[in-house]
């Protein structure tokens, strides 16, 4: 059974190495024809703009890729509590803690997505967790959980929506911030031009994109998010812990 090494105890606690290799098993012949170097595996866990972090029965921390590490790191929602997950919220805490058990031990839920739990903080975007039996993800990992956290709202790429549209980057700017949530008319104050500036930067972006209404720029938007990002693009790299 592939086994994961814990990280040590303490709060500057760092995501541990995936310690032994993944074997990735052809189900036909139930033989493993291909061994992955779990070294290998991590730089593209790293990769993904959603958190991971991998827990045991207990809640102990056994590995959390970059972006999870950075959140841990931040101690705002989730937390490295002596080398255990935990919330800094007390109330989700306890609910975090009561889905590892659930999706560690013998009887598991049978949600397919997991079971969410809010991470309520202030001055942070409202995120959520999933938590899943790692069984269920990897086929590996017994009585381990695999935690992810996705922001509700995430990372709009604007230069895949540039790229795809040839949009310019004004046109760019009122778009991100009819994503954040904006009004046009709160825009034009926000960006310190005209209402009919912003107005015919609209009548443009329905152009170049097909669409009519805000809403549906708004939902074409959100499709232009990508599940990864090269480390040295990513945001916030410079507070992200390595082992």
């Amino acid at each position: 059974m592939t086994q994961l090494r814990p990280v040590r105890s303490g709060h500057d606690a760092k995501p541990a190495h995936i310690a032994s290799d993944i074997l990735a098993a052809d189900r036909g012949t139930g033989q493993a024809d291909c061994v992955v170097p779990g070294a290998a595996l991590m730089p593209l866990l790293d990769l993904l703009t959603v958190s991971i972090v991998l827990t045991n029965q207990d809640a102990r921390i056994l590995y959390a890729n970059r972006r999870g590490a950075a959140l841990l790191a931040e101690g705002r929602t989730l937390r490295n509590c002596m080398g255990r997950l935990s919330t800094a919220n007390p109330k989700c805490a306890l609910e975090l803690r009561r889905a590892i058990v659930q999706a560690t031990g013998k009887v598991k839920g049978d949600e397919p997505y997991g079971t969410p739990v809010p991470l309520a903080a202030q001055d942070r975007p409202e995120l959520t967790a999933w938590i899943l039996p790692l069984e269920r993800v990897m086929g590996i990992g017994h009585e381990q959980a695999a935690i992810f956290v996705q922001e509700r709202r995430a990372a709009f790429s604007g230069e895949l929506f540039m790229r795809r549209y040839g949009t310019t980057p004004a046109e760019l700017r009122i778009l991100e911030l009819l994503v954040e949530g904006l009004t046009a008319s709160e825009i034009g104050p926000a960006l310190n031009i005209t209402f009919n500036t912003v107005r015919t930067h609209l009548k443009s972006l329905f152009a170049k994109t097909g669409t009519c209404r805000q809403t549906q720029l708004v939902r074409l938007a959100t499709c232009a998010v990508a599940p990864a990002c090269l480390l040295d693009d990513a945001p916030g790299d410079a507070g992200w812990t390595r082992a």
